[in-house]
């Protein structure tokens, strides 16, 4: 009962925010951009699936809408917590975690937990993540990730930083296009920038290993 009545609490305050919460509720599919290709296909996109078309960057008037198996909300402090098969949904974007909390107030949320976000061009899972909603700006930590456009590319990496513009930066780097299992060739750098809807990147400090053995710096 006491969970209950934390809810309508909360609800009846974000409702005015724009947030709708529905706790336990049945899970939207994936992301837009992530539908096609699977989450392991490498290389260039299949002519069948037609030009790469990447969605818009998620903005301030797309309206959030949060499911989770449980949750409270701190009205003193504006900050909902929630924990338990979490999904919240932003226009284009997913983020799914084990626990999330979200400083209404600053718009910005802290997942834990088995972090997935899916946003136009990049899927990311990692071990935690925080993301200004206003802003898009933020970061995912020890990410394995997936871009998607017209070069489908996967890897690892230390730090993900996401930037306003949809672009991003990679810290402790390793970048390749062939499927996972294989280890054809791959580029392990200090620091990538990648810019999606470019088509374009920069790294710095890097080499090329071919068969896991350095071939270039």
């Amino acid at each position: 009962m006491r969970e209950s009545t934390i809810f309508h609490a909360a609800a009846v305050s974000l409702a005015l925010l724009g947030i709708a919460l529905d706790p336990g509720a049945a899970r939207a599919g994936p992301a837009a951009q992530d539908a096609e290709p699977a989450w392991e296909y490498c290389g260039r996109r299949p002519l069948r699936l037609g030009p790469a078309q990447l969605p818009p960057q998620p903005g301030e008037k797309d309206p959030v809408s949060i499911a989770a198996d449980n949750l409270s909300y701190d009205k003193t402090n504006d900050v909902l917590r929630l924990d338990g098969d979490i999904e919240l949904a932003q226009g284009s974007r997913r983020i799914r975690s084990d626990a999330l909390t979200y400083d209404v107030d600053e718009e910005e949320v802290s997942a834990k937990g088995n972090v997935d976000l899916a946003q136009p061009g990049l899927r990311a899972r990692g071990t935690e993540a925080t993301l200004n909603l206003k802003t898009n700006r933020g970061f995912v930590r020890n990410p394995s990730y997936r871009f998607s456009g017209p070069v489908n590319a996967r890897g690892t990496a230390e730090l993900a930083e996401l930037f306003e513009d949809g672009s991003s930066r990679y810290r402790d780097i390793v970048y390749s296009t062939c499927r996972p299992g294989q280890r054809d060739w791959d580029i392990k750098a200090a620091e990538l920038e990648i810019d999606q809807q470019e088509g374009r990147g920069v790294a710095r400090h890097a080499r090329l290993r071919v068969a896991g053995i350095p071939t270039l710096y």
